[in-house]
């Protein structure tokens, strides 16, 4: 699934309030969902996971355009995602977005693996203010769990996290600060770690 915004010479096309919902997808070597510039996105009640012996990439990148449509107050709800190699979510320049509920893996015989969760900022200048990580399941790979980069005032709140099985993971969560931006006042609480 892929949706973006269009800066156009006479005229620029928002795709706002896109929604993907209620499928089951299998995806290729590249992201399950894709979208860049959709600003109150929903991705929700979907089920993603990699095609047979294809290991992909994330299941889901948003992310804000270069000179164009910010990915504001994007929700990202009540998903079970299955991943290859990489990130799961992979969140740049989203302000305000809510990562909630989701049931986040990697697929069965990947090792290894990047951070499950990664929200950053400087997605073409655009700061990931005020997001959201709460109830969410998480069986993370061997970076972290959660990996936050210049989020201020960012909420990370009653997850469940463990690593997989014979994954030796680096951090759970890992909140720092990138070009400038600080990672300040933000709430981590109240996780149950395995």
């Amino acid at each position: 699934f892929y949706a973006q915004s269009q800066t156009q010479e006479y005229g620029s096309t928002v795709a706002e309030d896109v929604a993907l919902a209620d499928n089951v997808m299998t995806c290729g070597a590249n992201a399950c969902a894709y979208l860049t510039g959709t600003p109150r996105a929903t991705i929700v009640r979907n089920r993603m996971a990699p095609a047979v012996g294809v290991i992909t990439g994330a299941a889901v990148i948003v992310e804000s355009q270069v000179g164009g449509a910010t990915a504001e107050d994007v929700i990202l709800a009540d998903n079970i995602m299955t991943c290859g190699a990489s990130q799961c979510v992979w969140l740049a320049g989203t302000p305000r977005a809510v990562i909630a509920r989701n049931d986040i893996s990697h697929m069965e015989g990947v090792m290894g693996g990047g951070s499950m969760v990664v929200v950053k900022s400087v997605a073409n200048g655009v700061t990931a203010d005020s997001v959201t990580l709460a109830d969410n399941t998480i069986a993370c790979g061997a970076m972290s769990c959660a990996y936050f980069n210049g989020t201020p005032h960012a909420m990370i709140v009653r997850n469940r996290m463990a690593p997989r099985d014979g994954v030796d993971a680096y951090n759970m969560i890992s909140v720092g600060s990138t070009e400038g931006i600080t990672s300040e006042d933000v709430t981590v609480s109240d996780h149950l770690f395995a």
